[in-house]
């Protein structure tokens, strides 16, 4: 966001209008925050006294500062009023909520504007039916809707929409229907590519002194050139973008419901419909036309303020453009009466300007331009041509409906899963052109099986294969039959909910056993004076699904609901599918992820084929919008930086391969320091059944390991003072099982052979289960060093290799020993011995700091664990850590920094006996989005704890963020690339596809080992100690030669990478928070719980009644009750998550209180998580 002006006059105070509440009312549960972005509600936000993120949903939808600034008061009113157990209403004053009394509580809770939305049903019947469908399968009587007495349904005062309306259900029941995959497509050959498009950008100086970040001063010296997957995109001259909203629509209705609303509209208006070939949207009222569209309509209804004036992305204020109210549409039994807004051009010769400062313009501050809001029109117009053969889930992605391929186990199990190529794509400004990025996505989606083909499928542990089944959509798969005698009326009403819309369901839980004698219904029926009634009898569900569908069901499986929870409607499994191209968000099971890999890592020749000859031709943009890409990679300027020397201890040196980038440890080679090289590494040793050669490969081991000990000066030798065989240990055993048994065997380890200072782990093979209860027993409870070794790396015809053939990987596993020990392995200078990391970080404290979130299968209340590691020697080879939970899941911005950066101070000044003059700060893992709250947040953070901890201030502070998730590749140019196709080690591009004014830089430091190597983007947020471009880029490629566990350059900055790895360890610790066992008591336990949180919750909160209408069998929920369930369920979701965060804080206290971390204070001094 720029800076304001000094002297700039206060603004006036604005109320913001009911439809602007609202719409915050509808959001303000949102996560992330729409005021910060963090992932927390806009109730729970502390940072609204904070700059305004320019990313953020007020920001881009409230037009101007004093607008924004009403927004944002207006949640302050919010949160006291929630704090104060009142329920909010709009007003026309933001400044105040309106208190209710108890006996007013259910009508005063809600906005008065929600009395006149939409019922939010799409349901459809033919003429002469009735408009409720639901008997299509059962429908339980008699279910508790929660609404108490004093709520009955009461009558609606809106009237009935005109049946001259389009209807939403009219629109919606044409649209086509996958039911099928398509045939499958090969992937486009790897020679099917050209040469590329070349390009020299220059670089032109800019000068802002209120630049957000550090300005970029010059370029890196060029050495060749390297392709990237970007494309040159160009204008047709005088091209013109109109930008336009529909407005009005429901902010309760789900996404497809707001896509079929304005979808209607589409169609319903005259001046849309005939110029569909002319515009695209974004499916949530958003259109940009290369037409004008708007002159047509004559003078708008409601003239706006500045008329004409260029979009921005802000359109939070209703009043800033024309505005045209069009024919209502019907949406189920409500009248939708929507407006079509002109919000302006969109001014591309601004979006030229930036990516070009040398060119003429008349646009001030460039820098502190947004063109996040023309670059996603632009997206916009681009997905306009995408067609029948791909399918979109979200913006700016596609996958094609023939690129799928089976994803089974390496021995070809499994049948429910499937991987599917698709394509990510985005218009970002290079240096000095615009440019079309795009790249290879693949992920897995489900197979169309048949319900019942997928329960008794083995991809899936059977008590897992129901919850991988909930929320995804189904297809009733048998055709309703026609009963003998059937009148023409019944005949149409089997016919229309014959058609494909109407079969689709989503499955909601399984029942019981559909033939169990109690699975049975009361019909309803109409009597005489249109009044539903049930009949006296019942009727079996099996028998009612006979009659219906012809066809009888297995009585010995269990039901599927595709109903509600207080309203199901249950089906047979075998007369459901499910619907195709459906994406797969959990954790894959396991023995699938070496399939997902092959089938997304491709090498570079076959990624550039797949990007270039499939996916850009996909796009196949339509030369009328007036902007084409060039058809071939952008080729641009690249340095290859120098390989740089290793250094060991003794000054005995190494230098990286040409061929892999790698080093070798054979020799006596002695590292950097050990300080227990005469003193003899006494160890215990666990090993879990299943070895393949059990005795000779523990024994070889041991050897090894001695050998490697006394070999590289970690000590005297090593030996091990008591072997276990856990012989209770099984592969299938619980997280909770393995820590019981791993500590038992300990406890009587350390009882009957006192003296050991490590334990290791001997495992058949990675499991993940047994490592990460191991590292939380003897990290927490014991204190100890430890080591996790497995056997299958080093087994050959299932007999474990020699000792020659096991020395490499122990050498590995004796670089983490001399860490785990207190010593430092090695560092690096140039390829002459010359500019030394300890000379470059002269009186520098270097820190690393990342986040890790929950996965999709982790219990609500997972927390978030941030990790900050800091330097403690002057070449940057030892770090120390701290790590904290974040306060609420899912922030990525940390919240206790300042503390964990003081502890690296202390630690800092413990170990070289100073404070250190400068920092420089490696952040892993966060968004563009982000960059500017990072820096407006954490780097004060640190700097408040230098000044806590010194009692100086901190002018000299570096930042740099650095992104791995990007979607930037680098491919050489024939013949110059590493034998496997990737560019070599040491490529960087700083021009062309970087910042046109901020300093940042592409670094590929390692070699790619599989598929496409991916650069790391580093982003400059602050340069306080005035390093030089190049002086940046040569510390942090040497910095990835001295990852301290490795004998290669690793693809982005250690002290980031460490901090990655600290946070890895603190999942280990938080398994069972991070990946339950669904068949544990644990879980069990943890389900009775959420239920008892969330009706908690659920009974507290005020009740809205349904609204009866005319002919239904059952009142609808209208939007305004939906909206008070959706708040419901938000609130109860938070209070899930507070529950369980804080049973996750209370399990990492039960050791350790205080301290830099939940682990033993005996491992603090040490790298024990590496």
């Amino acid at each position: 966001m720029p800076p304001k002006k000094k002297g700039a006059a206060p603004a006036k105070a604005v109320s913001l209008s009911s439809e602007q509440q609202q719409s915050i009312l509808a959001r303000i549960s949102d996560k992330p925050c729409i005021s910060c972005t963090d992932h927390h509600e806009a109730y729970d936000c502390k940072n609204l006294n904070k700059p305004l993120s320019m990313m953020s949903w007020i920001y881009r939808n409230f037009p101007t500062p004093p607008i924004r600034n009403a927004a944002r008061a207006y949640i302050v009113s919010l949160q006291e009023g929630r704090r104060a157990n009142v329920p909010q209403t709009t007003t026309a004053d933001t400044s105040a909520t309106t208190p209710g009394t108890p006996a007013t509580m259910a009508s005063d809770a809600l906005p008065a504007a929600m009395n006149k939305m939409s019922l939010g049903s799409s349901s459809a019947a033919p003429p002469g039916q009735p408009s409720d469908t639901r008997n299509d399968g059962l429908v339980t009587p008699d279910v508790p809707t929660g609404i108490p007495p004093a709520a009955a349904p009461v009558a609606s005062d809106e009237s009935e929409p005109s049946p001259d309306l389009l209807k939403v259900s009219s629109v919606m029941i044409d649209e086509p229907v996958d039911i099928r995959l398509l045939a499958a497509e090969a992937m486009p050959n790897s020679g099917s590519v050209g040469p590329g498009n070349v390009f020299r950008p220059r670089h032109v100086p800019h000068k802002d002194s209120n630049a957000l970040f550090p300005l970029r001063k010059s370029l890196s010296p060029a050495h060749g050139q390297v392709l990237t997957n970007h494309f040159e995109v160009k204008f047709k001259p005088n091209t013109q973008f109109f930008v336009y909203q529909i407005m009005g629509v429901s902010t309760s209705k789900s996404k497809r419901g707001t896509k079929l609303i304005i979808k209607t509209a589409i169609q319903a208006w005259d001046f849309l419909k005939n110029n569909q070939d002319s515009f695209a949207t974004d499916n949530t009222g958003m259109i940009i036309a290369w037409k004008n569209l708007h002159d047509s309509l004559g003078a708008p209804h409601i003239p706006g303020r500045n008329p004409g004036a260029d979009y921005t992305g802000d359109n939070g204020d209703d009043d800033a453009g024309d505005r045209w109210n069009c024919d209502d549409i019907a949406d189920g039994f409500t009248t939708v009466s929507l407006k079509f807004k002109f919000c302006g051009k969109m001014n591309i010769e601004q979006l030229q300007a930036y990516t070009d400062p040398a060119r003429p313009h008349n646009f001030p501050n460039l820098p502190a331009f947004n063109f996040d809001p023309i670059a996603n029109a632009l997206n916009t117009i681009i997905s306009k041509s995408l067609r029948d053969d791909v399918f979109q889930l979200s913006a700016n992605k596609f996958f094609l409906k023939s690129g799928y391929a089976p994803l089974t186990t390496q021995k070809g199990e499994g049948r429910a899963l499937c991987t599917i190529r698709g394509y990510f794509y985005t218009i970002k400004p290079g240096m000095g052109k615009v440019l079309l990025n795009v790249n290879a996505a693949t992920s897995a989606f489900y197979c169309p099986l048949r319900v019942d083909e997928f329960m008794q499928d083995s991809t899936f542990p059977i008590a897992d294969r129901e919850a991988a089944l909930r929320t995804l959509r189904v297809y009733i798969d048998v055709d309703r039959k026609v009963p003998q005698g059937a009148d023409q009326k019944e005949r149409d009403h089997i016919a229309f909910m014959n058609k494909r819309q109407n079969r689709i369901k989503t499955i909601k839980w399984f029942g019981e056993r559909i033939g169990d004698p109690e699975m049975k219904f009361q019909r309803t029926f109409k009597d005489a004076n249109g009044e539903w009634k049930k009949e006296a009898k019942y009727t079996r569900v099996v028998d009612h699904m006979r009659d219906t569908f012809g066809t009888p069901p297995n009585p010995n499986l269990k039901v599927v609901n595709v109903g509600k929870d207080d309203d199901p409607c249950y089906y047979p499994q075998e007369f459901l599918r499910i619907l195709p191209y459906q994406a797969y968000k959990r954790l894959l099971p396991e023995g699938f992820t070496p399939g997902m890999l092959n089938a997304a890592c491709q090498v570079p020749q076959q990624s550039r084929a797949l990007i270039e000859a499939e996916g850009l031709r996909k796009l196949g943009l339509d030369p009328r919008a007036g902007l084409q890409p060039f058809p071939a990679m952008l080729q641009i300027p690249c340095t290859k930086m120098d390989r740089p020397l290793i250094i060991y201890g003794n000054n005995n040196t190494r230098v990286p391969d040409d061929k892999n980038a790698k080093w070798n440890l054979t020799g006596n080679v002695q590292f950097m320091e050990s300080p227990n090289r005469t003193q003899l590494l006494q160890y215990y040793m666990i090993a879990v059944p299943g070895l393949q050669d059990s005795k000779i490969t523990t024994d070889t081991y041991m050897k090894v390991f001695n050998a490697q000990v006394i070999q590289h000066g970690v000590g005297a030798g090593a030996r091990c003072i008591r072997f276990t065989l856990m012989d209770r240990a099984r592969s299938n055993m619980s997280h909770m099982e393995f820590f019981d048994e791993i500590h038992k065997t300990i406890t009587f380890q350390r009882r009957a052979n006192p003296g050991g200072s490590l334990v290791i782990l001997m495992l058949p093979a990675r499991h993940i289960g047994a490592y990460s209860a191991f590292k939380d027993v003897v990290d927490r409870h014991f204190g100890m060093q430890s080591v996790c070794l497995t056997e299958k790396p080093n087994i050959q015809n299932r007999h474990c290799k020699n000792e020659h053939g096991v020395a490499p990987y122990l050498g590995n596993v004796i670089m983490k020993i001399n860490l785990k020990t207190g010593g430092r392995n090695h560092t690096a200078a140039n390829s002459k011995g010359q500019d030394k990391i300890e000379v470059m970080l002269k009186d520098t404290l270097v820190l690393g700091a990342d986040v890790t979130h929950p996965g999709p299968g982790s219990l609500s209340g997972c927390p978030s664990i941030a990790a900050v590691v800091g330097s403690v020697d002057a070449a940057g080879g030892k770090f120390l850590g701290s790590m904290r939970l974040q306060h609420r899941s899912n922030t990525e911005i940390i919240d206790e920094l300042q503390a964990m950066v003081m502890e690296r101070l202390k630690a800092y000044k413990a170990k070289r006996n100073t404070y250190p003059k400068n920092i420089l700060y490696y952040r892993d893992g966060v968004s563009v989005g982000q960059y500017e709250q990072v820096k407006l947040q954490e780097l004060v953070q640190i700097k408040d704890a230098f000044k806590t901890i010194t009692g100086n201030t901190l002018t000299t502070l570096t930042a740099v963020v650095a992104v791995k998730r990007h979607h930037t590749r680098l491919y050489p140019l024939r013949g110059e690339g590493m034998f496997n196709g990737n560019c070599v080690p040491g490529t960087l591009v700083d021009s062309g596809i970087t910042s046109p004014y901020f300093s940042d830089f592409f670094l590929q430091s390692h070699h790619g080992l599989k598929g496409t190597a991916i650069p790391t983007h580093y982003f400059v947020l602050e340069n306080g100690m005035g390093l030089s471009e190049q002086a940046l880029q040569n510390l942090t490629h040497k910095l990835c030669y001295t990852y301290v566990r490795a004998t290669m350059g690793v693809s982005y900055a250690p002290p980031a990478y460490y901090a990655d790895r600290l946070c890895e360890r603190g999942r280990c610790y938080l398994r069972a928070w991070f990946a339950p066992e669904r068949t544990s008591p644990r879980f069990a336990e943890y389900l009775r719980k959420k239920a008892s949180i969330e009706k908690e919750v659920k009974d507290r909160m005020m009740v809205v009644p349904s609204v009866a209408r005319a002919g239904q069998r059952k009142p609808r929920k209208s939007d305004a009750q939906l909206e008070v369930e959706r708040r419901s369920r938000a609130e109860a979701k938070d209070a899930v998550e507070k529950h369980f965060l804080g049973e996750a804080k209370e399990y990492l206290a039960l050791k350790r209180v205080g301290g830099p971390g939940p682990w033993h204070a005996a491992l603090d001094d040490t790298m024990f998580w590496m």
